[in-house]
C-alpha cells in the first residue's frame, strides 16, 4: 500500500488525572507538617466532603466548595514532597484559612494559579552508523523500517553519535517519559518499555518515545536517538516527574507545559522544590518551551513551565530541511492570503519562513505565526519542524505524517543526552547542558532570526558533536574542541577528564563563565575571546573565565560497578528515616541544622538555587551543626544531609 505523506501542526490536550477531576476553582499547594496527616474526604455531588474528626479543620473547610484534595507526592522519598497536598477549591483565601486555622496540620502554602494544565499542542572524521531502519536518506539497506524520511537525523549528526556509541551494545541509561501512554505491544517498545503509571495509549506520548529512544537496527519502525536506551513511562505532572526520578530515569523528557496561550504561567516554589529534588538524584529534566507564536502582544515574554524552572533544559524548534537559497519548488502559495512561504528551513528559527512582498529573491523573514514559544529562558533549539511522527503513524493505519512543534524537538535532546551518559554517566547537570550548549550549531548568522536575538538559546541541537565531545572528555589522546560560539550569558563547566582542550574562534563575553579542567594542556587558538580577562574571579563574583590544568583528574568508569553508584532502581528504595529544620530561617548566613535524630556519621552540604556546592563537610554523632557563611548572596539556598544512602533535604533563604 502506498503511504499517503501529510503536513499537520501537533496539537494535543490532556489534563493531570486527580481526584475529584475538574479545572473549576483556584488550585494550590499546601504542605502537612507530619507526612501521616491524610485527611478524610468522600465525594458528593462531584465536590469533595471532609469527614475527619479536626474541628479546625472541618471549620476551616465548612463554607469553601473542594474539587480536588490528595497527596500530590505520595510515594516520593523526599519527607517535604511527601507531605504535599494538592487541592482545588472556589475560595481563593482558602490556603490562607487553612494556615491560620489549622496551624498544628500546615505549614506552608501557596497558589498554583487557575490555569488549564495540558500537553502542549503540540565535522568528524568518524564513519558514521546507520542502522538499518534509518530512512531513505540512509545508505542501501538502511530503509527497513516505516520508509518516513527522518532528515532530521542527518541535520543533527545522529549516525556519528552512534558510531561513538553503538559498541557499547545495550545502555544502562534509562529514558524517562513523563507524557500520554505509549504503545508498548509495538515491536519498537514491546521489550523495553516499563509503565510506572498506567495510561491509555496515545499518538502523543508514542510519538514523543519514539523519537527519544524507539528501538533500532530491528528493521521496524523507526530509530530512537537513543535506541538502545530502556524506556520508562509515567503520565504528565511534577509527582510523575519524582516517580521517574526515583526509579532509576537518568533523563526525563516532558513535552507538556501548564499551557494558557500567550499569558505566562504562575511561578511555583513546590514544583520548582520538585525539580531540584530531582537534580538531586541525578536525573536531568528536559522540558518542551511551548508552541505559542511571536504574535503574542509580549513576544519574548510568554514563560511556560516546567521548561523555564531552573535545572530544567528548555527545548524550541528550528528548521532543517531547506537549503539556502530554497527551492522554488519547495515554495508554496498561500490559500487564504497568497502570501509565499516555505517551512522548515535549515537553520531559522521556528518553522516557516515567507518572502516580502512575495519576492522569493530576497532573504525571506520567519513569519510571527510560524513560531513556537522563544524566551530568554530556551536553552537550545531541537528539530521540530515537518518531523516525522510515529505515534501517528501507529494510530492512524500506516499514514506518514510530519508534524510541527516543540512536543517533537525536546525529545531528540532527551535521546542527545541519554547517548552521552551512556558514554559518561559521571556527567553532572552543569556539564551536559554546557556540552549541549558549546556543541550547538551558532544560527545568528541567519539575518531572519536576527530579531529574536537572546531567546533561541544557544543555538541548534547538533547530537553528533555532543557526543563526540564526550566521547573525547573520557578517551586518552583525544582532544577536547570548544569552537565556533559567541556566549554572553550561561555559566559552562569541563572537569570530567578531558586530557586536553582547545578553544578556537570562540567568544565567552557578557555575564557568561566558563570554568575549564584538563589534564595536560588548554590551548587558545585564533579567533579566541575572553571577556572580561583571563583571572579567578575575586570572592566568585562577577564573569569569569578560569581554566585549569590539574594532572590528578580521574577518569569517569563505566563498568557495571561504577554505574551501580548512579542506581536510584525501585529495589534500592527505602524510606527516608529523618529529617531537618534549620534556625533561624530566613537567615543572614549563620544558621543551625537540627536533625530529627541521631544518625551517626553523616555528610552535609549546601547549595545554591541553581544546585552548585557550595560547600560540604562530614559529621559524627550529632544530631546539629551549624553553617556560617556570612557572604551569602541573598537568595534561596538547599541543605542536603546524606547518611546510610538516604538523604534529606531542606530550604533556607539568605537575606
Amino acid at each position: 500500500m502506498r503511504n499517503k505523506i501529510l503536513l499537520v501542526f501537533l496539537v494535543c490536550c490532556c489534563s493531570f488525572s486527580m481526584f475529584g477531576q475538574t479545572n473549576e476553582g483556584y488550585a494550590f499547594y499546601i504542605r502537612a507538617i507530619s507526612s501521616e496527616f491524610d485527611p478524610e474526604f468522600v465525594e458528593s455531588n462531584e465536590v469533595l466532603v471532609y469527614k475527619g474528626e479536626d474541628v479546625k479543620l472541618q471549620r476551616a473547610l465548612e463554607n469553601s466548595t473542594i474539587y480536588a484534595f490528595r497527596k500530590e507526592f505520595p510515594a516520593c522519598l523526599n519527607s517535604s514532597l511527601k507531605r504535599t497536598f494538592f487541592g482545588r477549591s472556589n475560595n481563593q483565601n482558602l490556603v490562607f484559612e487553612l494556615l491560620n486555622a489549622a496551624p498544628h496540620l500546615f505549614e506552608f502554602g501557596e497558589y498554583k494559579g487557575d490555569e488549564e494544565i495540558g500537553f502542549l499542542r503540540g565535522t568528524s572524521s568518524i564513519a558514521p552508523f546507520f542502522p538499518n531502519d534509518y530512512g531513505p536518506t540512509g545508505p542501501p539497506g538502511s530503509n527497513n523500517g516505516t520508509g518516513a524520511v527522518l532528515d532530521q537525523l542527518d541535520y543533527i549528526g545522529a549516525p556519528l553519535a552512534w558510531e561513538r556509541t553503538e559498541p557499547l551494545g545495550t545502555s544502562n541509561i534509562i529514558i524517562g517519559i513523563s507524557d500520554a501512554g505509549i504503545q508498548t505491544q509495538d515491536a519498537d517498545f514491546i521489550n523495553k518499555t516499563t509503565i510506572l503509571t498506567p495510561s491509555p495509549a496515545h499518538k502523543h506520548g508514542t510519538g514523543v518515545a519514539g523519537i527519544a529512544a524507539a528501538e533500532g537496527d530491528n528493521s521496524h519502525g523507526m530509530p530512537g536517538i537513543c535506541y538502545d536506551c530502556p524506556i520508562y513511562a509515567a503520565r504528565t505532572g511534577y509527582g510523575e516527574i519524582v516517580k521517574l526520578a526515583e526509579a532509576g530515569a537518568k533523563v526525563i523528557n516532558c513535552s507538556w507545559a501548564n499551557a494558557l496561550g500567550c499569558q505566562s504561567n504562575t511561578y511555583n516554589q513546590t514544583e520548582q522544590d520538585c525539580i531540584n529534588y530531582v537534580t538531586s538524584l541525578g536525573a536531568i529534566v528536559v522540558a518542551a518551551s511551548g508552541n505559542v507564536g511571536w504574535h503574542c502582544p509580549n513576544p519574548g515574554n510568554v514563560i511556560y513551565y516546567p521548561a523555564s524552572y531552573d535545572n530544567v533544559i528548555s527545548v524550541a524548534t528550528v528548521g532543517h530541511r531547506l537549503e539556502h537559497p530554497i527551492d522554488p519548488a519547495d515554495i508554496r502559495e498561500n490559500p487564504t492570503d497568497g502570501a509565499f512561504e516555505a517551512f522548515s528551513v535549515k537553520d531559522h528559527v521556528g518553522f516557516g519562513v515567507r518572502f516580502p512582498g512575495n519576492d522569493i529573491t530576497v532573504p525571506p523573514v520567519v513569519y510571527k505565526w510560524f513560531t513556537h514559544n522563544l524566551n530568554s529562558k530556551v536553552d537550545i533549539l531541537g528539530t521540530g519542524a515537518g518531523v516525522f511522527s510515529y505515534g501517528r503513524y501507529l494510530f492512524n493505519g500506516g499514514v506518514v505524517e510530519y508534524v510541527h512543534g516543540t512536543s517533537s524537538s525536546a525529545p531528540h535532546v532527551t535521546g542527545t543526552i541519554g547517548l552521552m551518559l551512556s558514554l559518561n554517566p559521571c556527567l553532572t547537570f552543569d556539564e551536559v547542558e554546557s556540552v549541549l550548549k558549546l556543541s550547538s550549531r551558532n544560527i545568528d548568522y541567519v539575518q531572519a532570526n536576527a530579531v529574536f536575538e537572546g531567546n533561541y538559546g544557544s543555538g541548534t541541537l547538533q547530537t553528533g558533536k555532543a557526543v563526540e565531545m564526550v566521547y573525547a572528555m573520557m578517551t586518552p589522546g583525544e582532544i577536547v574542541y570548544v569552537r565556533d560560539q559567541v556566549f554572553s550569558r550561561w555559566d559552562f563547566i569541563l572537569e570530567s577528564a578531558p586530557e586536553r582542550i582547545e578553544i578556537e574562534n570562540q567568544v565567552f563575553k557578557g555575564s557568561s563563565t566558563a570554568h575549564f579542567k584538563a589534564k595536560q594542556s588548554i590551548e587558545l587558538l585564533e579567533g579566541t575571546l575572553l571577556e572580561p580577562s583571563l583571572l579567578t574571579p575575586p570572592s566568585g563574583e562577577g564573569p569569569f573565565v578560569l581554566l585549569e590544568i590539574d594532572p590528578t583528574i580521574s577518569i569517569c568508569s563505566t563498568t557495571s560497578e561504577s554505574m551501580n553508584q548512579f542506581d536510584n532502581s525501585q529495589e534500592k528504595r527505602r524510606e527516608i528515616s529523618f529529617d531537618l529544620v534549620v534556625v533561624p530561617n530566613p537567615s543572614s548566613g549563620s544558621f543551625k541544622v537540627q536533625i530529627d535524630k541521631e544518625l551517626g556519621s553523616f555528610k552535609y552540604q549546601l547549595f545554591d538555587f541553581s544546585g552548585n556546592l557550595i560547600l560540604e563537610d562530614n559529621k559524627t554523632n550529632t544530631n546539629s551543626f551549624e553553617i556560617r557563611e556570612n557572604n551569602l548572596k541573598q537568595g534561596i539556598y538547599f541543605v542536603k544531609v546524606i547518611s546510610k544512602g538516604d538523604t534529606a533535604t531542606t530550604k533556607v533563604i539568605i537575606y
